[in-house]
């Protein structure tokens, strides 16, 4: 289950897990505070998320997890990014969360929050990809 705070016309959320660069989620606002967020079916313990932009880098990303979707535990806040991807680490999370949302805490001037692929990674290993 896929689910974002906005989105632009044609960009739909699951583009931002779908395996492939060339289509992007968008977020339909310049304002931060955005986010895009995946709900697993059985709790999962997250250890990465490798985070692609989507044609421009964010300032600042927040990952927060939840088992309820009311209370929201802080994995991380991120600031430093690369064009292409970046691998976010979690190793400091030792709980099974059923929703892992990435929020946009700044944005450059004008810039929408976006992604072209986010891949979430549990177990050191393996790889979220059968949606």
């Amino acid at each position: 289950d896929l689910i974002a705070s906005s989105t632009q016309a044609g960009s739909y959320p699951y583009y931002a897990f779908d395996q492939n660069v060339e289509n992007s989620w968008v977020a339909n606002s310049t304002d931060s505070g955005e986010w895009i967020q995946y709900n697993f079916e059985v709790g999962r313990l997250v250890n990465l998320i490798d985070f692609y932009d989507g044609g421009s880098l964010p300032l600042q990303i927040s990952i927060k997890a939840s088992n309820d979707g009311e209370e929201w535990t802080n994995l991380g806040t991120f600031t430093e990014f690369t064009e292409g991807k970046t691998t976010l680490d979690l190793s400091g999370n030792k709980t099974r969360f059923l929703s892992y949302r990435i929020i946009f805490d700044e944005l450059a001037d004008g810039q929408s929050a976006s992604a072209s692929r986010i891949d979430l990674i549990y177990n050191k290993s393996e790889i979220r990809t059968d949606i």
